[in-house]
């Protein structure tokens, strides 16, 4: 299992879309922390607090671990949760986006309850502990998909917060810059019509998907199920300068009956990872995006099991 753990570990710490010293340390809901300092996952005594859908960050300059948080509460570097640290519930997804200009961190939480919100650490308070000062701001409310991810802008300063509406082809992407996180984001009405659930030979069906950006900011890759019961990825442009999205290519694999999935990039931009769970089985798919044409991708594909 640590083996599976480990390698799954690494394709998705490759494809953070923002590298660097910030992600060298990764809190995990298992009861553990991974260190990414040597570009490998190793695997370090941990003490302090593990919960499922953990986020954690770390010093950009030194690589120790700065906090991290599992959507309702945020703990520090000790382990200890910071006096304003209470925060959001009934969490789907979290995120950290570092603040432009600033020492400050956005958790942006998204809720089962088709609800966004963000809390800001500001890690120049307690003496570098760091704490919350502002606490569940809402985003404008609007139905989405409960994943999101976090794109560093072409100027290299400022991030985009990316998610998707709910029963619908639109996604919204929120500009975070030195006024903090836009109340406008970008609109592209563009790929699939995306469903939270759906009815599939008279049952029930709740979607899961993901979705993920790749380390240039370029690309965005999305995985989710039709109305049919079809699992499908759609890889789409991103311009990190506008917000806009373009050009959706869609793939279909041989792995897809799994029932989870994730995905990630390879650091060069080049490759998409697909990691799919299904009970105790695991299986990983690659596509060769260099070609940037949908057949080619699609035949390129390569399948192994863990």
């Amino acid at each position: 299992m640590k083996s599976i753990v480990k390698l799954l570990l690494f394709v998705s710490f490759a494809a953070n879309a923002q590298p660097g010293k910030e992600a060298w340390n990764w809190v995990m809901g298992s009861g553990s922390l991974f260190n990414f300092s040597t570009g490998v996952p190793v695997q370090t005594p941990f003490t302090g607090q593990t919960i499922s859908r953990m986020v954690s960050i770390s010093d950009p300059n030194t690589g120790q671990l700065l906090f991290y948080a599992n959507g309702t509460t945020v703990w520090d570097k000790n382990n200890n949760p910071m006096p304003n640290g209470n925060i959001s519930d009934a969490i789907e997804h979290i995120i950290a986006i570092p603040a432009p200009c600033s020492n400050k961190y956005y958790l942006i939480v998204l809720n089962y309850n088709k609800s966004i919100y963000y809390s800001i650490v500001d890690m120049s308070l307690r003496g570098g502990l760091g704490d919350i000062t502002s606490k569940n701001v809402p985003l404008p409310n609007f139905p989405y998909l409960p994943k999101g991810d976090g794109v560093r802008h072409t100027n290299q300063r400022d991030y985009w917060f990316i998610t998707h509406g709910d029963n619908s082809n639109t996604f919204y992407a929120y500009l975070i810059n030195q006024n903090g996180i836009s109340s406008t984001p970008v609109i592209s009405n563009v790929g699939s019509v995306l469903l939270t659930n759906y009815t599939y030979t008279n049952t029930p069906v709740t979607i899961s998907y993901s979705l993920k950006a790749s380390p240039n900011g370029k690309r965005l890759a999305l995985a989710h199920e039709d109305g049919s019961n079809n699992r499908i990825i759609e890889i789409y442009n991103f311009d990190n300068a506008t917000g806009l999205i373009t050009n959706p290519i869609t793939l279909n694999s041989s792995q897809f009956w799994h029932d989870s999935y994730w995905l990630s990039f390879s650091p060069d931009n080049t490759k998409l990872y697909a990691t799919f769970a299904y009970y105790s089985t695991f299986s990983i798919s690659q596509f060769d995006l260099s070609s940037n044409n949908a057949a080619t991708i699609q035949a390129s594909e390569y399948d192994g099991y863990i």
